[in-house]
């Protein structure tokens, strides 16, 4: 039920909450370009931490691993 209420909330917000298109000027310092690519891979490589960590540490790995599993249950 929490997932979904995240999921809604997310599609909400990329529905209402778009920014208009502004032209871009010298003064943006902060404006960065990211590659689809890079982005997808992100993301995946989240979800697939997001569910393989888990099955690695039910699997008996030690080490790192489990140090990851550890902070990432905190």
């Amino acid at each position: 039920m929490l997932v979904a209420a995240i999921a809604a909330a997310g599609l909400i917000g990329l529905v209402w909450l778009r920014p208009e298109p502004q032209a871009r000027t010298a003064e943006d310092a902060f404006a960065v370009s990211i590659p689809r690519w890079a982005s997808w891979t992100a993301i995946g490589g989240f979800f697939l931490l997001l569910a393989g960590l888990p099955l690695l540490i039910w699997a008996g790995a030690a080490g790192p691993a489990a140090v990851a599993d550890t902070f990432y249950r905190a």
